[in-house]
Protein backbone atom coordinates (compact mmCIF):
# COMPACT_ATOMS: atom_id res chain seq x y z
CA UNK A 1 0.00 0.00 0.00
CA UNK A 2 1.33 3.69 -0.83
CA UNK A 3 2.59 4.65 3.03
CA UNK A 4 0.95 8.61 2.33
CA UNK A 5 -2.38 7.00 1.12
CA UNK A 6 -2.54 4.26 4.21
CA UNK A 7 -3.68 7.08 7.08
CA UNK A 8 -5.98 8.42 4.84
CA UNK A 9 -7.38 5.37 4.05
CA UNK A 10 -7.37 4.13 7.51
CA UNK A 11 -9.34 7.10 9.00
CA UNK A 12 -11.96 6.87 6.07
CA UNK A 13 -12.71 2.86 6.76
CA UNK A 14 -13.23 4.03 10.53
CA UNK A 15 -16.78 4.91 10.22
CA UNK A 16 -17.75 2.34 7.39
CA UNK A 17 -19.77 -0.94 7.57
CA UNK A 18 -17.17 -3.86 7.19
CA UNK A 19 -18.77 -5.27 4.34
CA UNK A 20 -18.28 -2.13 2.06
CA UNK A 21 -15.13 -1.17 3.34
CA UNK A 22 -13.09 -2.51 0.65
CA UNK A 23 -15.54 -1.89 -2.15
CA UNK A 24 -15.52 2.27 -1.07
CA UNK A 25 -11.51 2.15 -1.08
CA UNK A 26 -11.42 0.58 -4.12
CA UNK A 27 -14.44 3.69 -5.65
CA UNK A 28 -12.59 6.37 -4.21
CA UNK A 29 -9.21 5.22 -5.73
CA UNK A 30 -10.87 4.46 -9.07
CA UNK A 31 -12.62 8.06 -9.07
CA UNK A 32 -9.58 9.85 -8.28
CA UNK A 33 -7.48 8.31 -11.13
CA UNK A 34 -10.24 9.05 -13.67
CA UNK A 35 -10.22 13.04 -12.73
CA UNK A 36 -6.31 12.83 -11.98
CA UNK A 37 -6.30 11.36 -15.52
CA UNK A 38 -9.04 13.40 -17.44
CA UNK A 39 -6.87 16.64 -16.09
CA UNK A 40 -3.65 15.34 -17.38
CA UNK A 41 -5.76 14.42 -20.93
CA UNK A 42 -7.77 17.09 -21.31
CA UNK A 43 -10.67 14.20 -22.07
CA UNK A 44 -12.96 13.87 -19.58
CA UNK A 45 -14.06 10.01 -20.92
CA UNK A 46 -11.57 7.84 -18.68
CA UNK A 47 -14.50 6.60 -16.45
CA UNK A 48 -16.08 5.34 -19.92
CA UNK A 49 -12.99 2.77 -19.94
CA UNK A 50 -13.71 1.43 -16.88
CA UNK A 51 -17.06 1.65 -16.50
CA UNK A 52 -18.48 -1.17 -18.32
CA UNK A 53 -16.50 -3.43 -15.48
CA UNK A 54 -16.78 -1.88 -12.32
CA UNK A 55 -20.44 -3.34 -11.62
CA UNK A 56 -18.82 -6.77 -12.11
CA UNK A 57 -16.05 -5.97 -9.95
CA UNK A 58 -18.71 -5.15 -6.91
CA UNK A 59 -20.59 -7.66 -7.44
CA UNK A 60 -17.87 -10.47 -7.65
CA UNK A 61 -16.59 -9.41 -4.74
CA UNK A 62 -19.69 -9.87 -3.00
CA UNK A 63 -20.84 -12.90 -4.51
CA UNK A 64 -17.15 -14.75 -3.87
CA UNK A 65 -16.81 -12.88 -0.37
CA UNK A 66 -15.96 -16.73 0.93
CA UNK A 67 -12.52 -16.76 -0.80
CA UNK A 68 -11.25 -13.33 0.44
CA UNK A 69 -8.71 -13.21 3.22
CA UNK A 70 -9.54 -11.17 6.48
CA UNK A 71 -6.55 -8.42 5.86
CA UNK A 72 -5.02 -6.98 2.17
CA UNK A 73 -2.34 -8.85 0.76
CA UNK A 74 -1.71 -6.01 -1.96
CA UNK A 75 -3.34 -2.88 -2.19
CA UNK A 76 -6.31 -3.25 -4.17
CA UNK A 77 -6.75 -7.38 -3.37
CA UNK A 78 -10.34 -7.89 -2.30
CA UNK A 79 -10.07 -8.88 1.61
CA UNK A 80 -13.49 -8.98 4.39
CA UNK A 81 -12.50 -7.31 7.66
CA UNK A 82 -12.88 -10.11 10.40
CA UNK A 83 -15.35 -8.33 11.83
CA UNK A 84 -17.88 -9.24 8.62
CA UNK A 85 -20.43 -11.55 10.23
CA UNK A 86 -19.45 -15.15 9.76
CA UNK A 87 -22.71 -16.17 7.94
CA UNK A 88 -21.75 -13.82 5.45
CA UNK A 89 -18.09 -15.23 4.94
CA UNK A 90 -18.85 -19.47 5.81
CA UNK A 91 -20.86 -20.22 2.46
CA UNK A 92 -21.33 -18.82 -0.95
CA UNK A 93 -24.85 -17.01 -1.44
CA UNK A 94 -26.44 -18.56 -4.52
CA UNK A 95 -28.29 -15.42 -5.21
CA UNK A 96 -25.44 -13.09 -5.21
CA UNK A 97 -23.60 -15.70 -7.30
CA UNK A 98 -26.86 -15.48 -10.10
CA UNK A 99 -26.13 -11.80 -9.64
CA UNK A 100 -22.65 -12.04 -10.63
CA UNK A 101 -23.26 -14.32 -13.18
CA UNK A 102 -25.96 -11.98 -15.19
CA UNK A 103 -24.19 -9.07 -14.18
CA UNK A 104 -21.24 -10.87 -15.97
CA UNK A 105 -23.23 -11.67 -19.13
CA UNK A 106 -24.54 -7.81 -19.22
CA UNK A 107 -21.14 -6.51 -18.71
CA UNK A 108 -19.49 -8.75 -21.84
CA UNK A 109 -22.63 -6.89 -23.89
CA UNK A 110 -21.77 -3.37 -22.86
CA UNK A 111 -17.93 -4.13 -23.05
CA UNK A 112 -18.43 -5.18 -27.03
CA UNK A 113 -20.86 -2.45 -27.58
CA UNK A 114 -18.30 -0.17 -25.91
CA UNK A 115 -15.55 -1.18 -28.10
CA UNK A 116 -17.50 -1.09 -31.11
CA UNK A 117 -18.48 2.15 -30.69
CA UNK A 118 -14.68 3.46 -29.93
CA UNK A 119 -14.98 4.18 -26.62
CA UNK A 120 -11.90 2.56 -25.29
CA UNK A 121 -9.84 4.36 -27.97
CA UNK A 122 -7.66 6.99 -25.40
CA UNK A 123 -8.62 9.83 -27.92
CA UNK A 124 -12.10 9.37 -28.08
CA UNK A 125 -13.94 11.44 -25.75
CA UNK A 126 -17.89 11.00 -24.98
CA UNK A 127 -19.91 14.09 -27.64
CA UNK A 128 -21.96 15.31 -25.09
CA UNK A 129 -19.17 16.63 -22.60
CA UNK A 130 -17.69 18.51 -25.23
CA UNK A 131 -21.10 19.87 -26.11
CA UNK A 132 -21.37 21.01 -21.88
CA UNK A 133 -17.70 22.16 -22.11
CA UNK A 134 -18.88 24.80 -24.80
CA UNK A 135 -22.17 25.37 -22.78
CA UNK A 136 -20.66 26.32 -19.10
CA UNK A 137 -17.43 27.90 -17.55
CA UNK A 138 -14.17 25.76 -17.33
CA UNK A 139 -14.69 26.19 -13.52
CA UNK A 140 -17.90 24.99 -13.96
CA UNK A 141 -17.28 22.33 -15.66
CA UNK A 142 -14.37 20.72 -14.21
CA UNK A 143 -16.57 20.76 -10.13
CA UNK A 144 -19.17 18.71 -12.32
CA UNK A 145 -16.61 16.46 -13.90
CA UNK A 146 -15.21 15.43 -10.20
CA UNK A 147 -18.77 15.66 -8.92
CA UNK A 148 -20.50 13.77 -11.32
CA UNK A 149 -18.53 12.11 -14.13
CA UNK A 150 -15.74 10.72 -11.97
CA UNK A 151 -17.21 10.44 -8.48
CA UNK A 152 -20.90 9.90 -9.24
CA UNK A 153 -20.73 7.50 -12.28
CA UNK A 154 -18.78 5.42 -9.81
CA UNK A 155 -20.77 5.00 -6.78
CA UNK A 156 -24.45 4.26 -8.72
CA UNK A 157 -22.33 1.71 -10.11
CA UNK A 158 -22.22 0.14 -6.47
CA UNK A 159 -24.31 -2.77 -5.88
CA UNK A 160 -24.90 -3.54 -2.10
CA UNK A 161 -26.89 -6.61 -1.75
CA UNK A 162 -29.49 -7.03 1.04
CA UNK A 163 -28.20 -7.68 4.19
CA UNK A 164 -24.53 -6.14 3.94
CA UNK A 165 -25.06 -3.27 4.95
CA UNK A 166 -25.57 -4.36 8.44
CA UNK A 167 -22.76 -6.42 10.02
CA UNK A 168 -24.97 -8.15 12.44
CA UNK A 169 -27.64 -9.66 10.14
CA UNK A 170 -28.19 -12.98 10.52
CA UNK A 171 -28.40 -14.27 7.09
CA UNK A 172 -30.85 -17.46 6.17
CA UNK A 173 -29.22 -20.50 5.34
CA UNK A 174 -29.39 -20.35 1.42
Amino acid sequence: MNIAMAPLLSTLSKGISPTLQWPVKFCLYNAAAAYILSIITGNVSQVDRVWTFLPTIYTAYYALLPLWPNTPRLFFFPYVPETVHPDLVQRFSPRALLMFGLVFIWMCRLTYNTWRRGLFNPNDEDYRWAILRQKIPTWLFQVFNLTFIDSSIHTKHHPLPAGLADPDCRCPAA
